[in-house]
């Protein structure tokens, strides 16, 4: 299943990285959880009745209401079994991430929290090994096509050419500059998987829920001993 077929994640990903590479750590993660809290109330209202208006669906997301807050859509989308186990420790290790981000005062650094991204990510096997390589290759691709940019507008020789890369991509100074760009580059790619997810579940609640006023309605009477 590749999350990234759908639309709406490839959008997302693109809005990420824009900015969230512009963003202190603690704004990153404030608003890479906005996102996250955004999609999993969509996947609950794909399950809503359709003749549930606006008002009454602000009166249940809106503060103070019984879903407004990111662990009660995490609770409730679990325990009614519109998400896997893998999927809700996600989200709660997102949601304790935020938490810390929104409420301490201590200065936030996103590669101080590797281990507990590792928690966020790990929504498949393998998931978060392929979170830190992809964003590594994209990282990289995108330096490259900037070195590439300034290259072509200058005359350089080959030689010079190859110096000026061997140079940008060796310093220590420039590596630490990588080091520290590559966790937003981590958490825009993680945070697409995790957004897509919700959106391949709000699709399949859809689909399994448009010709239906109750649940009961799935199970024909025939079946029913």
């Amino acid at each position: 299943m590749n999350l990234f077929s759908f639309e709406e994640i490839q959008e997302l990903f693109l809005t990420l990285l824009e900015n969230l590479t512009h963003e202190s750590g603690r704004g990153a993660i404030l608003i890479a959880t906005t996102h996250a809290d955004d999609h999993l109330k969509q996947l609950l209202e794909a399950a809503m009745r359709p003749d549930i208006n606006k008002a009454a669906k602000e009166k249940l997301f809106n503060y103070p209401g019984p879903l407004s807050s990111f662990a009660a859509k995490i609770e409730l989308a679990f325990m009614f079994r519109f998400i896997n186990r893998g999927l809700y420790n996600s989200l709660h290790a997102l949601r304790k991430i935020r938490n810390d981000a929104a409420h301490s005062e201590k200065k936030f650094q996103l590669h101080e929290l590797k281990e507990k991204f590792n928690g966020v990510f790990n929504i498949g096997e393998g998931i978060p090994y392929v979170v830190k390589e992809t964003a590594m290759e994209i990282l990289v691709h995108h330096k490259m096509t900037e070195i590439t940019e300034i290259i072509e507008k200058e005359n350089f020789t080959e030689e010079e050419k190859a110096k000026l890369i061997r140079d940008l991509l060796t310093e220590p100074e420039n590596i630490k500059k990588l080091e520290r760009q590559l966790p937003f580059w981590e958490l825009a790619y993680g945070i697409s998987l995790v957004c897509g997810l919700l959106v391949y579940y709000k699709k399949k609640v859809s689909k399994l829920t448009v010709d239906i006023n109750t649940w009961s309605d799935l199970v024909p009477d025939s079946q029913i001993e």
